[in-house]
């Protein structure tokens, strides 16, 4: 996400997006829904072992190409969260990862392309 902010162009974006760089970042990505509470506190169910950031990003999963905004804010936590294996197969004991501070990481703006209708 990081490296979203540096562009200056839509056409910059779209670049990084279609480096194979970026594409290889996304093959180590795992995305799983959260449960947020209006407390603060989340819950993320079946996470396997690992080192995580954990983000909070807007959905774009109903856009249809084309509908992409142009610009949003993702919030990823200042550390990483570490999940340890389960001490027995069947325990499913919540970890608590404590609190996380989250900072924003804003995408930059760009002008949508202009399309024209044709009646």
């Amino acid at each position: 996400m990081l490296q979203l902010q540096s562009v200056k162009t839509i056409e910059e974006r779209q670049a990084l997006i279609a480096s194979p760089e970026f594409q290889a970042l996304g093959k180590n990505h795992l995305q799983l829904p959260a449960t947020l509470n209006p407390d603060g506190t989340f819950s993320v169910q079946d996470v396997p072992p690992g080192e995580y950031e954990f983000s909070i990003q807007p959905s774009f999963s109903r856009m249809r190409p084309g509908q992409m905004p142009t610009n949003f804010v993702v919030f990823a936590s200042a550390r990483n969260v570490t999940v340890s294996a389960p001490s027995a197969q069947d325990d499913n004991t919540p970890i608590d990862v404590g609190s996380l501070e989250m900072q924003p990481i804003p995408i930059p703006t760009f002008d949508a392309p202009s399309v024209k209708h044709r009646p």
